[in-house]
């Protein structure tokens, strides 16, 4: 079994390779995960005390990176997980960088944040602790937050460093969704940053290698083309002989708002003739409780971005996996199902590969310091319809995808990367006007 699962990992590379690890145990004994030149030239920069920026197109180990990094370090130096947005943070294991550092929004003058933070013992604390810190999904982040954070922290820590003297990682791809600006806010891009363009102008890795299209290259490469906005004409005819529905019935929807994916989902489930079963998410707080307080806080905003805190069923009814269970047994995170049973602890699902088994409340963890929050939940979501936004991190073997609303750059190739081969896609309105690539941003990273 065990050379099996070496063999199967050498053909599907780090991001099966630590699915296998993680759902598996001490019953999968395979060598450490192996870096790609790329990732272990960033790592051996990280190693050396460096702040590093990795960013490539979805799908490259990103965050197999970052996970690598972190299970090295945890152990010996205070090393803080974080993303900019709830979906990312829950996609990695961490909070969001607003609530860690304790800046809400963001949107206050810096003084105001750092008296805010001053006044808060344990929070002042806590941020004079940090040694790494990891920031996700940075391309969400605006040049004035990451300024502000920036100013805000050489304050606090006494120091003109750079983050106040803390080594930083940050992950991410430019060319996928770019910051939400509020009224009256900065809105440069984090590429317009003078002082981000200096931090990092020297310790820059750039990963190539996608794993998630690594079956279909003819499709990989059309995605590749898209992202840059670079995409033919040809591209366009081959993507336009999907323009069809799956015989199937169930398979998701990827629409760009959550108006349009909340009425999908109500309409489908109340069309079944069932009961409603609820399944409301329970938490439990240990160690110390005002650091627990700041990760409950969190835990229930990225459970409520999921759709989670409270799951109504029906039998019947599809839904989507939203964590990595039984890799052996093909139930990753971006799986569909059908209900078939619902028990008072768990639900049985018959998975679209075939499998079929009881499914319990699974457990999510924010773990920070002495602090952990626990969330047990039924680990899924109906699967009749997603947002674009939410389907961040999903590997999908199919879905349905609503385009005609796209509102914003990339928003047409995040959807379209997030599906396997060209044969899982299904185009029930596409205008290829509504590829977009930010030029800015695309200069930036073409310069790269």
């Amino acid at each position: 079994m065990t050379s099996f699962y070496t063999n199967t990992c050498e053909t599907l590379g780090v991001e099966y390779t630590e699915m296998l690890r993680e759902c598996l145990g001490d019953s999968f004994k395979v060598p450490e995960m192996e870096l790609s030149e790329t990732q272990m030239e960033a790592f051996e920069a990280f190693n050396k005390g460096r702040s590093i920026l990795v960013i490539g197109k979805a799908g490259t180990g990103k965050s197999e990176l970052i996970k690598y990094i972190y299970k090295r370090t945890k152990d010996t130096k205070s090393i803080f997980v974080t993303a900019t947005t709830g979906i990312s943070a829950y996609n990695i294991g961490g909070v969001t960088i607003n609530s860690l550092l304790g800046i809400g929004t963001g949107d206050f003058p810096v003084q105001t944040l750092v008296r805010r933070v001053r006044s808060k013992k344990v929070l002042l604390q806590r941020i004079k602790d940090i040694d790494i810190l990891v920031i996700d999904e940075i391309s969400m982040m605006s040049a004035g937050l990451f300024e502000k954070i920036d100013a805000m922290l050489r304050i606090i820590r006494g120091t003109d460093m750079f983050f106040g003297g803390i080594q930083v990682i940050l992950s991410g791809d430019f060319l996928q969704l770019p910051p939400v600006f509020s009224e009256g806010a900065d809105t440069r891009l984090l590429v317009e940053s003078e002082l981000f363009n200096r931090m990092f102008k020297d310790c820059l890795f750039v990963l190539t290698t996608a794993f998630r299209q690594r079956f279909d290259q003819v499709y990989s490469e059309i995605l590749s083309r898209i992202r840059l906005g670079e995409h033919t004409h040809e591209d366009i005819q081959t993507l336009l002989t999907r323009r069809q529905m799956p015989l199937e019935e169930g398979v998701p929807v990827l629409v760009s708002s959550n108006r349009k994916a909340s009425a999908i989902n109500t309409v489908n489930l109340d069309a079944i003739p069932e009961r409603d079963y609820i399944f409301e998410a329970e938490f439990k707080c240990t160690g110390d409780p005002d650091l627990a307080k700041v990760l409950l806080k969190d835990i229930r905003f990225q459970m409520e971005q999921k759709g989670t805190i409270r799951l109504r069923l029906r039998r019947g009814c599809r839904v989507l996996l939203i964590k990595n269970l039984d890799v052996s047994n093909g139930l990753v995170n971006g799986s569909v199902g059908t209900v078939l049973e619902i028990y008072a602890q768990s639900i049985r699902v018959r998975f679209d590969n075939g499998y079929t088994d009881n499914i319990p409340r699974a457990e999510f963890d924010l773990e920070m310091g002495s602090a952990k929050v626990t969330c047990k939940q039924l680990p899924f979501t109906l699967a009749y319809s997603i947002t674009i936004h939410k389907s961040q991190s999903l590997s999908m073997d199919c879905a349905i995808l609503d385009l005609e609303d796209c509102f914003c750059d990339a928003q047409v190739y995040v959807a379209m990367s997030r599906i396997k081969t060209l044969k899982g896609v299904y185009l029930k309105s596409f205008d290829p006007q509504k590829i977009t690539v930010n030029k800015k941003l695309l200069s930036w990273c073409k310069s790269k």
